[in-house]
C-alpha cells in the first residue's frame, strides 16, 4: 500500500544521483564525504550499477556506518565503485 506521497526508489535514485553529480562537479579534484540514509545510498549505488532492488540484496544493503568509496569520471560522466559497504573500521574497535 505505501505511505501517501512517498518517493519511489527510482525517484530517490534520481535525486541522489543528481545531487552527488552536482557535488562532484563543484569539487573536482577534491575528496568529498557524503553521509546519508542507507536506503538513499543504496538507491544511488543500484542506479549507477543498474541493479534492481531484488538483486544482490546482501551485498548492496547498506550496513550501519558502512563506507563506500566511489570515484566519478568527469569525461565519461560515470561512477566507479572502489569500496562497497565496508565496515572494517568496526572490527578494529572489537580487536582493541
Amino acid at each position: 500500500m505505501g505511505i501517501p506521497d512517498q518517493e519511489t526508489t527510482k525517484q530517490v535514485e534520481e535525486r541522489m544521483t543528481n545531487a552527488i553529480t552536482r557535488i562532484a562537479r563543484e569539487n573536482k579534484g577534491k575528496t568529498i564525504l557524503i553521509c546519508s540514509h542507507g536506503v538513499a545510498i543504496e538507491s544511488f549505488i543500484r542506479g549507477i550499477t543498474k541493479q534492481p532492488f531484488n538483486v544482490n540484496i546482501e551485498a548492496n544493503s547498506q550496513k550501519n556506518t558502512s563506507v563506500n568509496i566511489i570515484n566519478y569520471d568527469f569525461e565519461k560522466n560515470e561512477y566507479e565503485i572502489e569500496l562497497l559497504n565496508d565496515i572494517s573500521h568496526l572490527m578494529l574497535q572489537l580487536e582493541r
